[in-house]
């Protein structure tokens, strides 16, 4: 998995993106959105499908009243679905 973590200066904004994750780090992810107060029905849901590792899955949450956004970009069946 890589992350990689985006500051927008202009908007004051952070966005924290996850790559190709894997099992092993669901753990950090639901951290990380259990951090921003994310919906508990909207983290299992997301959950499910890193779990089941559904290819060609994403999954985004923002707080736009504290400027962040988690992205996570499951794996995926080809380049071009990437």
């Amino acid at each position: 998995m890589i992350i990689q973590t985006i500051y927008l200066d202009k908007y004051d904004w952070l966005i924290k993106v996850f790559y190709a994750i894997d099992t092993y780090y669901i753990d950090d992810i639901l951290s990380e959105l259990d951090e921003l107060d994310c919906p508990i029905k909207l983290m299992e849901t997301a959950e499910k499908a890193f779990i089941t590792r559904e290819p060609n899955f994403g999954f985004t949450y923002t707080r736009p009243d504290l400027h962040v956004c988690i992205v996570v970009i499951g794996l995926t069946d080809s380049a071009e679905e990437f």
